[in-house]
């Protein structure tokens, strides 16, 4: 996650994001938890 931090922190001080920054941020992003979002669908109630 530091890593995220980093390049976020880079982006920050140069003002705009990279598309070299962008597609790192993808990247690193897609082996977090965050990767993948599907959202959480009820459970049918047993009957």
């Amino acid at each position: 996650m530091s890593k995220i931090c980093e390049v976020i922190q880079h982006s920050l001080k140069m003002g705009y994001l990279t598309q070299e920054a962008k597609e790192e941020l993808r990247q690193l992003l897609q082996n977090t938890k965050y990767g993948v979002v599907r959202p959480k669908l009820p459970r049918p109630s047993a009957c």
